[in-house]
Formats: C-alpha cells, structure tokens, sequence
C-alpha cells in the first residue's frame, strides 16, 4: 500500500501518529517525556520543534551548498534558537539527558564528518 493511500485509509491525524511511531527520535523524546514526567504535548512539541529546525537546516544546506554538519557548527544562531526553545519546552534533566542519546539530530553532524 503506497503512503498517500495509507493517509487516505487512515485520516490525517491517525497517519501522523503511524510516521512519529516509526521515527526513532520520536520514540527516544517518548521514552525521556516518560521518564522525565513531560505532557504528551511537550512531547509533541519538542519533536516538532526538531522537525523545524531540521528543515531550517536543510534549506540552509540547499541554499548554501554546505554539508550538514558545516551548518550545524557554523549556524550558532539557529543552533542557539533551537536549544534554547528545546531546552525550555523539555526541561533542563530532559534536554541533558537527550543530548547524550544517540538521536539522528545530535550525531548527524559527528556522522558526516568522520
């Protein structure tokens, strides 16, 4: 079954839920919003806003033609914008201990450059 009919069978909001069930970022800020005590919607929030900045990212990456891991080191502004509303919306134990993880928006620049 292709993904837009599986969207149509399943209605917007049910194939949003099925995509972050399958994102191992999404269940690794699942599992820490457990542990941690943060709401759904924390939660949800925290993925989006990572969802956003990879974008933000990716456009920056289109635009300038750098690799990603350029960007993540040279972007302090996007970088520091990202971390702070992150930080702000997880908690401080929460985003620490997210860091740590092994989360494809972390290591992403690590994975590129070595």
């Amino acid at each position: 079954m292709a993904m837009q009919e599986l969207e149509a069978a399943l209605g917007r909001e049910r194939f949003a839920d099925f995509q972050r069930s399958n994102d191992l970022d999404y269940q690794l800020l699942y599992r820490l919003g457990n542990r941690f005590g943060l709401s759904s919607e924390q939660i949800e929030e925290a993925y989006t806003l990572r969802a956003n900045f990879l974008k933000d990212a990716q456009q920056m990456q289109a635009q300038t033609g750098k690799f990603m891991a350029e960007i993540l080191e040279t972007s302090s502004v996007l970088s520091e914008r990202w971390e702070t509303k992150f930080r702000e919306t997880m908690g401080d134990r929460a985003y620490d201990n997210y860091k740590q993880k092994d989360s494809v928006l972390m290591q992403l620049g690590r994975r590129i450059t070595k």
